[in-house]
């Protein structure tokens, strides 16, 4: 059965495995709260943004922690936007297919360009090789 299959993961695999689960459950709920932020303003879609931000972080904590696709630079840019705090960015995520790619940053529209400066900075700081990370903002 299904225990017996898991008894025979290695430690990488289990871990593979368990982030796919709950990656399921997280882009569900996701889906789900995204779609009621439409019908909901105020401090209610502030809550709203700040549970998908969670849910952005914990997908990105899993494809580093788990999965192993992420890159030191996409962490750092995680980092930065935990640093900056959950008031001015909700959650980060790497996008696309591991390795490299690009993150999503989920920030409030009210602190967007204090966000842009600061990631671009520190950013700037962290990989002088790299120079700054380009921002698109979208909305």
């Amino acid at each position: 059965g299904a225990s017996q299959l898991l008894d025979s993961l290695s430690t990488r695999e289990h871990g593979r495995a368990r982030y796919a689960v709950s990656e399921m459950e997280r882009v569900a709920t996701f889906v789900a709260l995204a779609a009621s932020s439409t019908q909901n303003s105020g401090a209610n879609a502030h809550e709203i943004l700040t549970r998908l931000g969670t849910l952005l972080n914990a997908t990105h904590s899993g494809l580093a922690n788990q999965l192993l696709v992420s890159t030191v630079e996409l962490d750092r840019i995680v980092a930065i936007c935990a640093e900056l705090g959950q008031d001015k960015v909700f959650g980060a995520r790497l996008m696309g297919g591991g390795f490299g790619g690009c993150a999503l940053v989920l920030a409030n529209a009210s602190h967007g360009d204090e966000v842009q400066q600061t990631l671009q900075a520190k950013f700037a700081v962290t990989f002088p090789e790299l120079g700054s990370c380009v921002v698109y903002r979208v909305g």
